[in-house]
């Protein structure tokens, strides 16, 4: 069956919002023609990435939607994916696919959507930072840790990990030697990051410790900075998904994301997990300063 066959009585027989109408015809120029078992994750993939890189377009009466120049949402990249795999398990409830048969969109991952905000976005990052200088007058690491978090999206494991020995200042660069993937991260922070590591003194191994060297308990002192900053209920985790978001509304692809982050959920793409320290620099520069 081809899939846009299988799209075509999808949409007769499935109730939907208009805009999902318009999302599932880009997946048909894109996909239609070929038969719905042969679609790969990778012609997904490809199918996020130019979305990304395509960004918002603009309507033109009489012709065809122009390019307006400014990205895409996060969430409206994540529309895209729910709408196809939607009609993927359409197939599998109508028995049109065989039962071991495993949807091109399994372990997709794209940006959560800011619909909920559930993210830290660079305007809140700069106030906590704000107030974290004010407030930890004795640990003192507040502000570097929010400023590393978020430029680098870097989780709070490995960030309480990071040793002295794995961080470059001069060329900005910090790494893990092995993350919740199972692959070591080389990530680049931004120079206000820079900037306040520079201002740490360095007692012990690693950057972001207590006094004596062990493991710091930070919850309180964050929940008391993100009360005073008026933004009760964040978690750090959001930092992380602030730094996600903020690189894609810069109009990141997909592949300079998943490179960045670290992620590695959506197995096809794992190719690009490779690309080069130079590239993922520029990147974080253009973004983060």
């Amino acid at each position: 069956m081809k899939f846009r066959t299988l799209v075509d009585g999808y949409a007769v027989t499935t109730a939907r919002p208009a805009q999902s109408s318009a999302r599932l015809e880009f997946w048909t120029a894109r996909l239609g023609d070929l038969e719905l078992l042969d679609i790969t994750p990778e012609q997904v993939d490809a199918g996020l990435v130019h979305l990304a890189e395509r960004g918002k377009m603009r309507p033109v009466r009489n012709g065809q939607a122009v390019p307006t120049g400014k990205p895409l949402a996060g969430a409206t990249i994540t529309r895209y994916g729910t709408d196809l795999a939607g009609v993927f398990r359409f197939a599998r409830r109508q028995r049109l696919v065989p039962r071991t048969w495993t949807p091109p969109t399994k372990g997709l991952e794209v940006i959560a959507s800011p619909l909920r905000h559930d993210f830290v976005s660079t305007e809140d990052k700069d106030k906590l930072v704000k107030v974290a200088r004010m407030v930890d007058r004795r640990w003192c690491r507040m502000a570097a840790l929010i400023e590393v978090a978020f430029s680098s999206g870097w989780r709070a494991g490995n960030l309480f990990d990071l040793a002295w020995d794995h961080v470059d200042l001069d060329a900005g660069i910090i790494t893990a030697p092995t993350s919740k993937s199972g692959q070591p991260l080389v990530t680049p922070i931004s120079s206000a990051a820079v900037a306040e590591l520079r201002r740490l003194s360095r007692p012990h191994p690693r950057v972001f410790c207590n006094r004596s060297g062990g493991g710091y308990q930070y919850r309180k002192l964050w929940e008391r900075i993100t009360a005073m900053a008026g933004m009760n209920g964040k978690v750090f985790h959001m930092l992380r998904h602030g730094c996600a978001s903020t690189l894609a509304a810069a109009g990141a692809s997909q592949a300079q994301l998943m490179a960045h982050m670290g992620h590695a959920s959506l197995a096809s793409s794992r190719r690009y997990l490779h690309a080069d320290i130079v590239n993922k620099r520029a990147l974080a520069q253009r973004v983060f300063g």
